[in-house]
């Protein structure tokens, strides 16, 4: 997803944006395992798990939010790339 909006020409909230909302569509689609699964196992559930990946979400949307404005879209295509490389090298390397 990522490769095909750096190419898509999009201005970096709407670059950022997409990637938010295909997120939020696949973080939907997983709600329903994750809710069967807390059904099924209440005792067993990671409450601070939980907790802290809320938090640490909330976190990253607000300081994302404050990042983007001072980032130029050349430097937000640069950390994309750089990141997807690294993850294509980790996947190479079996380290992924």
């Amino acid at each position: 997803m990522s490769l095909f909006l750096l190419k898509a020409g999009f201005d970096k909230q709407a670059f950022v944006a997409t990637g938010i909302v295909i997120a939020i569509a696949v973080d939907l689609a997983r709600t329903g395992i994750y809710g069967l699964r807390f059904f099924e196992a209440r005792d067993a559930f990671d409450w601070p798990l939980v907790a802290a990946a809320t938090l640490a979400a909330f976190l990253g949307a607000y300081l994302g939010a404050r990042l983007l404005e001072k980032v130029t879209l050349t430097a937000v295509r640069a950390v994309v790339t750089a990141l997807l490389v690294v993850i294509g090298l980790g996947l190479a390397a079996g380290w992924v």
